[in-house]
């Protein structure tokens, strides 16, 4: 058990002065100062003049696997970046090891963040998220639009959300994500979708996140045209958008971004009673707009914020 005094504590939406909280691995109390130093005496930690307690911040996106960037990727707009990405990508990956992932989440830490959803691509942050003191949601990424590499790339996904599942303690919890609806393959998302309900795992997927996706979802043109044809020679969008949405309509989902979802697609995520996770400082800086919070309001949309990686980010910290 745990006894903390501070000059404040912010609970609730009110601030109570002079206020300490017992714990251990639930609240047990929240009394003034002075109630628990007569109740537990030495018991007690004082925390110090200036001290604020508040409850630990969620960052519900982050990508560990990029924390290596500092300045090697463009930014300004989404598909310059998205280059950007896939040619520095190795360099990136290669450059952080478990001592890099283990140092970003002791940095969310420090800043308060307590509880994390990691987006694994490649499984490369599976110790250091499973060492973490935080809790963490751990979503193992399945990708690829070409029909003829499915299998291989399931048996990939596959393989890694085995190994994190085969890790245990209290606070992990082994996850699904789907990358998002221009490059997944229906087949994929399907049986990814499926398995995910079978084991009653969390699931998360990109959705709308960039002016260049809302086009080429659209009329198969835009920016993403020839993106699509000079690395995997494919000239129509894996899903609309509607039928991307459709598969995951039994799955509650926290779908990130959404800033370019049209009002329709925001009454299916309604009716799915999912939750959007809104990464405002990555959007800004791929220029990819701004999520309109009064529509998510009407529609009664639950939101809540995280950061992206540090391929879309200058910081972690909420």
């Amino acid at each position: 058990m745990h006894i903390l005094l501070a000059d404040a504590l912010f609970t609730d939406g009110t601030i109570l002065r002079d206020h300490g909280i017992v714990f251990d691995k639930t609240i047990i109390d929240v009394s003034p100062n002075d109630t628990l130093r007569s109740r537990y005496g030495e018991q007690c930690t004082e925390l110090g003049e200036g001290s604020v307690l508040i409850p630990g911040l969620i960052n519900s996106h982050v990508h560990l696997e990029f924390s290596a960037n500092r300045s090697t990727l463009t930014y300004g707009e989404f598909m310059p970046w998205l280059s950007s990405v896939i040619a520095a990508r190795d360099e990136l990956v290669n450059e952080c090891d478990d001592g890099c992932t283990t140092r970003t989440i002791e940095m969310m830490l420090s800043n308060g963040i307590t509880a994390f959803g990691a987006v694994s691509s490649y499984g490369f942050d599976l110790e250091p998220c499973f060492k973490a003191p935080q809790k963490v949601v751990f979503f193992n990424e399945l990708i690829g639009s070409d029909p003829m590499m499915a299998d291989a790339l399931y048996g990939n996904f596959q393989e890694r959300l085995f190994a994190s599942q085969e890790l245990k303690r209290e606070g992990f919890y082994p996850s699904v994500a789907i990358h998002s609806p221009y490059s997944v393959h229906r087949v994929l998302i399907q049986k990814g979708l499926k398995y995910a309900q079978d084991k009653e795992l969390r699931v998360t997927a990109h959705f709308m996140e960039s002016p260049a996706e809302r086009e080429w979802l659209d009329s198969n043109s835009g920016a993403f045209a020839p993106f699509f044809q000079n690395f995997l020679k494919q000239t129509q969008a894996a899903n609309t958008a509607e039928e991307f949405l459709s598969y995951f309509r039994d799955v509650p989902t926290l779908f990130t971004h959404v800033v370019q979802a049209s009002d329709k697609e925001l009454s299916t995520i309604a009716e799915g009673n999912h939750t959007i996770i809104h990464c405002p400082i990555s959007n800004r800086l791929l220029g990819n707009g701004v999520l309109d919070l009064k529509p998510l309001e009407e529609k009664t949309i639950r939101f809540v914020c995280g950061t992206d990686g540090l391929s879309s980010n200058y910081t972690l910290d909420l």
